[in-house]
């Protein structure tokens, strides 16, 4: 069995429901944006350095918002939670800020019709950013407890 597999079958047995089903409904949802954005940037006249640069910052904003929970070992229920703290608020607010300013993200390096285009790019790489972000805490705990090998 190959090292993805353990880890995606321990995230399920260790994982609270709400993480696992949070990340489900965005894998989910990242898969539909993921066929519309590459239709969406292949017919429009955005340019790939602006698709690249759309790329990076949405995944960093995605990859800093995956702190809006607070994800940590509950020795009761042997698994990990995530709960929102006063941080995760004010980082919840400030990509919901993000979310819908995107166009004005996007119109900052892009112009025309690309930037629509590039506004979708952003969301669905920051939609990444939050999977990856929200994964990789998850592993780092199972491995500190012992569960996941390094």
């Amino acid at each position: 069995m190959n090292e993805r597999r353990k880890r995606s079958q321990h995230i399920k047995r260790h994982a609270s429901k709400q993480l696992r089903v949070n990340l489900l409904i965005f894998s989910f949802v990242y898969a539909i944006l993921v066929v519309v954005t590459l239709y969406n940037v292949t017919v429009s006249k955005a340019f790939f350095t602006e698709v690249l640069i759309a790329l990076i910052i949405g995944f960093l904003a995605g990859f800093v918002s995956s702190r809006m929970y607070k994800i940590s070992w509950n020795t009761d229920q042997a698994k990990v939670v995530g709960r929102i703290d006063l941080y995760g608020a004010t980082i919840l607010v400030l990509f919901i800020v993000f979310e819908l300013n995107r166009d004005a993200v996007a119109s900052l390096f892009t112009h025309g019709e690309a930037v629509g285009s590039v506004s979708l790019v952003l969301v669905t790489a920051a939609l990444i950013g939050r999977i990856v972000g929200t994964s990789q805490k998850i592993i780092k705990i199972l491995r500190s407890e012992k569960i996941i090998r390094s």
